[in-house]
């Protein structure tokens, strides 16, 4: 039987799992190829699966549920199976495994995984995780790399500002090259949570310890750093907490704003904010604490932000917007103005925003127009 099978491919980097939001279909019903079958939430933004066969949908997963990298999410066979046993069994023959010829190997690659390896002649012996992705790949060659990192000396000099960061991800060499374009700061040491990180030195930067916010506090109190910077940008209750937990126990957060990026007269802005490059804010802008915004964002004129919102690359807001606690935002989104977008919610990529945004929703393309869901249910 002919049988078309989609695994969960690594999206984000950042990504290694992803919640199911939506089922559109239900097991058996007809689909044609690019109907959205499941939207899945990722750390940027929903993501809308598309069916890539034509037949009787299937799936395993539901909605609730975190689905790995590399696990079956549905699949499309020409004729219609019947008996749960029978759909099981295909579920369980198409999951995906890994395929680099290294005998039986039972490791998950993704796909751009895949791609990296055959580029810098690794092998599935160089890993000794079970899902191996990009994310994985490029942890291990920047180890590799590591004794050619940029060499930064600890600074002494009056007017400089000593920075602490908060991960060792992605997130931090975003942060990184804005430091490295402001005169004025030096990185001095970093604090992240996994275990392989402690002890080393990621570009030059030492590894502190974990993120201990008890601990990061004693050291500011006993002098190490001036200010600190967030560097994750995923987890946006997370941002919340260090800001908050760190702001109560008088530790001082920068803003950082990327020489290349525009900030326009009478604003005013909070603690916290990350700004990169080519990023233009209005005038007349208020912006409060915690927020970390992308590249190439473009928010006009008389806008309000709240805190600990996350925008993706290209978020276009118009005049006058008002925007709420907590928003994440994909990218390429496009927002009218006067509009409001409530606390907690979810503007996925893509998103043309043309009516008000209530607290804790979901909105996504769907077709020619906005869907949503209540994120509270």
């Amino acid at each position: 039987m002919d049988v078309v099978s989609v695994s969960c491919q690594q999206f984000n980097v950042n990504d290694s799992t992803y919640a199911v939001l939506e089922k559109f279909y239900k097991n058996g019903d007809k689909v044609k190829r690019n109907d959205i079958v499941l939207m899945l939430d990722s750390s940027k933004a929903a993501l809308d699966i598309e069916s890539e066969g034509e037949g009787f949908f299937y799936t395993n997963v539901n909605v609730g549920e975190h689905v790995k990298v590399g696990q079956v999410l549905y699949i499309v066979t020409k004729e219609e199976l019947t008996g749960q046993a029978t759909i099981d069994s295909y579920f369980a023959a198409k999951q995906e495994t890994g395929t680099s010829g290294e005998g039986d190997s039972a490791k998950i690659i993704t796909k751009s995984a895949k791609k990296l390896m055959a580029l810098h002649q690794l092998k599935e012996s160089n890993f000794s995780e079970d899902v191996i992705t990009e994310e994985v790949i490029n942890k291990y060659l920047d180890t590799e790399k590591r004794s050619a990192s940029l060499i930064l000396e600890p600074a002494n000099v009056k007017g400089i500002k000593r920075i602490a960061l908060i991960g060792a991800g992605k997130g931090l060499v975003q942060v990184l090259d804005i430091i490295f374009n402001l005169p004025d700061y030096i990185p001095v040491h970093v604090y992240d949570d996994t275990p392989e990180k402690q002890g080393i030195s990621v570009f030059n930067i030492p590894v502190k310890g974990k993120v201990d916010l008890d601990a990061i506090a004693d050291d500011y109190r006993n002098g190490q750093f001036d200010l600190v910077v967030n560097t994750v940008s995923v987890s946006i209750e997370f941002r919340k907490k260090v800001f908050s937990t760190l702001s109560a126990a008088g530790v001082p957060f920068a803003n950082l704003v990327h020489p290349a990026a525009y900030v326009g007269f009478n604003n005013s802005m909070g603690q916290g904010n990350v700004i990169f490059a080519h990023v233009s804010i209005g005038p007349c802008t208020q912006i409060g604490n915690d927020n970390f915004i992308s590249a190439r964002c473009n928010i006009e004129h008389h806008n309000i932000l709240g805190n600990h919102c996350t925008f993706g690359p290209g978020v276009m807001t118009s005049g006058s917007v008002t925007i709420g606690d907590e928003v994440k935002f994909g990218t390429g989104v496009f927002i009218e103005p006067k509009l409001i977008i409530g606390s907690k919610s979810i503007i996925a990529s893509g998103s043309i925003v043309t009516r008000n945004i209530d607290a804790a929703v979901l909105a996504y393309p769907h077709g020619s127009k906005l869907a949503f869901k209540n994120l509270t249910n």
